[in-house]
């Protein structure tokens, strides 16, 4: 495995960078946009960690430009 486990980073860090909640960050993984690491043990409640990767590949996907539009010289 070429990712250890210190380069992940924790869902308040992964907020921080994002400047959100860890709620909003949440509902981000739920929707499916935003994929984790589950480094827990347990079947209950998964143990969530996120790689800068995805969250570099997160803000890309999310990144909008939209394009001035001018009013017609007409």
């Amino acid at each position: 495995m070429s990712q250890h486990l210190d380069a992940l980073i924790s869902p308040q860090d992964a907020a921080k960078r994002l400047n959100i909640s860890t709620k909003t960050l949440t509902a981000h993984v739920r929707s499916g946009a935003l994929p984790y690491v589950d480094v827990g043990t347990g079947n209950r409640k998964p143990r969530r960690k996120y790689r800068a990767a995805d969250l570099d590949a997160f803000i890309r996907r999310q990144t909008v430009t939209e394009t001035p539009t001018w009013p017609s010289s007409n």
